[in-house]
């Protein structure tokens, strides 16, 4: 009579038969494979594509500033440096001189679609990691900035090379800003990732050295009540893990206010006014408390009395670095470019030191559900399970 085959042995089967299933689909981005004499040996049917192109925004910015100075409109400064960044669409400004194209660059990347057939091919697009990924995150970080100050050239009807000129450097830097900070934090995300799977690992390697961990622990006595709280810490760790790295990696809402400094300078060099810069600042990066606050300056209100207008202080405070550097030029007459100049390379020197400390503060953070949940979850699914079902067949030997 023939064996039947156990549960563990099927189930080491069925996971095998997932995995390689997944690693054929994952394969290269190739649909032929030929050898030394260049004949073909085999073809495959999946064509496998990333979210969309690279592009650094800062000299895109540069180069759409080069040729509309070269005497190219801007419609054609953008479709000529988009085009050579591979982007096929949306190249034509809009009324308010954004091109569809560059707010599509600011919309994060898709990380997984399911798969689709087409052309006789199927086509996946996979999530993009690595160094690819950290371009895409730069330029969706950099892209609004970009848009801001193609709405605040027209705006102010001033020329767009010589704004996107003023703002080129920091637009690159926020996006650089964003990557790095992503960056920074990769290690403690990939340790919270393992410290989520451990228990899982050692209970897969229990099955693999023909131990039957899952019999003790769907035994419905004291294996299943083990079980049972291992998983509920394993649930509590993952969620626990989460909420560390979700904290650690959220971005500021809103344009970079570095950069918003930046724009401010660029609207002061084109001539404008105090009230007037703060109307198209807030144009620009739509945000209407700023252009609340420029008219109630035209009317004549005080500096005081126009910054709390909008009634907002959560708001104020955000852009108290913007009101400190303006208030000068409006009580005393002075320039405020030079103040708007340092206060910028200020706020980005400590954005930088505030990610590395937040990288490191959350490496450390995670030490607590690592003891408190994952090891007794490992110690619970994956060790005593397999010592108990060793030991029980020794027993019966």
């Amino acid at each position: 009579m023939a064996a039947v085959p156990t549960f563990p042995a099927v189930f080491l089967a069925v996971f095998l038969a997932v995995f390689l299933a997944v690693a054929v689909v994952l394969l290269p981005p190739r649909r032929a494979w030929a050898d030394a004499r260049g004949t073909t040996r085999l073809r495959l049917p999946v064509r496998v594509t990333t979210s969309r192109q690279e592009v650094d925004i800062g000299l895109l910015l540069t180069e759409v500033a080069s040729l509309l100075r070269a005497g190219a409109s801007p419609a054609r400064a953008w479709s000529r440096a988009l085009g050579r960044c591979g982007v096929v669409e949306g190249l034509d400004p809009g009324d308010d001189g954004v091109p569809p194209a560059l707010t599509e660059l600011g919309v994060p990347a898709v990380t997984l679609t399911w798969p689709r057939w087409e052309q006789g091919h199927l086509c996946w697009q996979l999530p993009v990691r690595g160094a690819a990924r950290r371009r895409l995150e730069a330029a969706a970080a950099a892209a609004p900035g970009a848009a801001a100050a193609c709405r605040l050239s027209a705006s102010l009807g001033a020329p767009l090379a010589e704004v996107l000129d003023a703002v080129a450097c920091g637009v690159a830097e926020s996006g650089r800003a964003e990557a790095s900070r992503v960056s920074a934090l990769t290690g403690p995300r990939t340790t919270a990732r393992l410290l989520g799977g451990l228990p899982l690992v050692g209970l897969g390697l229990g099955v693999l050295v023909g131990a039957d961990p899952l019999s003790f622990l769907l035994d419905g006595r004291w294996g299943s009540v083990l079980g049972a709280t291992g998983g509920a810490l394993m649930v509590a760790g993952h969620q626990a893990t989460r909420a560390m790295v979700r904290a650690a990696t959220a971005s500021a809402c809103g344009t970079d206010e570095a950069l918003v400094l930046d724009l401010a300078s660029a609207s002061l060099a084109a001539g404008a006014s105090l009230p007037g810069v703060l109307v198209v600042l807030g144009e620009a990066v739509e945000e209407e408390a700023l252009c609340v606050v420029g008219r109630a300056l035209l009317l004549g209100a005080g500096w005081e009395e126009a910054w709390e207008a909008p009634g907002d202080p959560v708001w104020r405070n955000r852009y108290a670095s913007l009101e400190g550097c303006l208030r000068p030029g409006w009580e005393d007459g002075a320039s405020p470019q030079t103040l708007l100049a340092a206060t910028a390379a200020t706020i980005r020197a400590g954005r930088r030191a505030r990610d590395e400390e937040a990288a490191e503060r959350l490496a450390v953070r995670l030490v607590v559900p690592l003891g408190a949940c994952h090891l007794p979850a490992f110690v619970l699914l994956g060790l005593v399970p397999v010592i108990a079902s060793v030991g029980a067949g020794l027993l019966a030997s």
